[in-house]
């Protein structure tokens, strides 16, 4: 009798494990394109901005193809927007950031850039 359960114990959890592998370890499925969120990018080299999706940080530029794409975020005060860092530095941090010329916080809001 103990046998007959000790098989059945096994073959139940030969069958779990069957099911639950794939689940647990088949890995995260690539994001569509189409899913991910556009943000403002702005160019370390000439502070012009763009409205891209958000993938990697620094940001290929349209144009050159050089990673100089950074997130940005708006300054009220100069009315253009400003580069904040990585995409790890803004998800990280504190979420505050100072204008460099006026010292204002800056936000996240703002005219949106054409899109790219």
């Amino acid at each position: 009798m103990v046998y007959v359960r000790s098989i059945l114990v096994l073959a139940i959890l030969i069958a779990v494990m069957r099911i639950a592998t794939p689940l647990l370890f088949s890995g995260a499925q690539p994001v569509r394109e189409d899913q991910l969120q556009e943000i403002v990018y702005v160019d370390t080299k000439s502070g012009e901005s763009f409205l891209l999706r958000a993938r990697n940080s620094p940001e290929a530029h349209p144009g050159t193809g050089e990673p100089t794409l950074v997130p940005g975020m708006y300054c009220e005060k100069c009315q253009a927007w400003k580069p904040v860092g990585s995409m790890e530095q803004l998800q990280t941090g504190n979420g505050t950031r100072n204008c460099p010329v006026h010292k204002t916080p800056l936000v996240r809001e703002g005219p949106l850039p054409e899109r790219f």
